[in-house]
């Protein structure tokens, strides 16, 4: 049971990191798109 928490929260935080690249990729190249989030950055 402890190590099914284990997976989910492993799987959770891979999708946040995936996230977090994924939004540095969108500022860089699409700047039109981070004047739009004034909370990101």
């Amino acid at each position: 049971r402890e190590m099914k928490l284990l997976n989910v929260i492993e799987a959770v935080l891979n999708c946040l990191y995936l996230a977090a690249e994924l939004w540095e990729w969108l500022e860089k190249h699409l700047p039109v798109f981070g004047a739009f989030m004034p909370f990101s950055g």
